[in-house]
């Protein structure tokens, strides 16, 4: 699985919606294997390795979540702004599994998850695969 995209709103430092384009650089022809991450001390490095975690806990453990009383532990809104807290964490997702190319989003609120989503892209051409508000 290859990871194209990851789209961050309204987690941890990042307030409003921000991408990062993961697809690795060509290197003579061939994909490089890793992509390095770099920046000054409190500019969102982290916050992007822990939003890829959250988002693959709430993938692996979304079936076992079934008392809706229990808060969704991997939601971590941006703090400080009034009314954001309230605001869903959203999360979007591009990968590419076995040369389809898939776009995977959530927006969840501590409480409950507001929308979830998967498209497929076969032959470039999309396909809603499900969708739930």
């Amino acid at each position: 699985m290859i990871f194209e995209k990851l789209t961050l709103h309204n987690f941890g430092l990042y307030r409003g919606e921000q991408t990062l384009d993961l697809q690795p650089l060509p290197q003579n022809g061939n994909h490089a294997p890793i992509i390095l991450f770099g920046g000054i001390n409190g500019g969102g490095k982290t916050t992007v390795l822990a939003a890829l975690e959250a988002l693959a806990k709430m993938v692996r453990n979304s079936a076992k979540m079934t008392d809706p009383k229990e808060p969704i532990p991997q939601i971590e809104p941006f703090a400080l702004a009034p009314g954001e807290r309230e605001s869903p964490t959203a999360f979007a997702v591009v990968f590419v599994a076995e040369g389809i190319r898939y776009e995977y989003r959530v927006a969840a609120t501590r409480e409950r998850i507001w929308h979830e989503s998967l498209r497929a892209f076969p032959n470039t051409k999309e396909q809603l695969w499900f969708s739930r508000d």
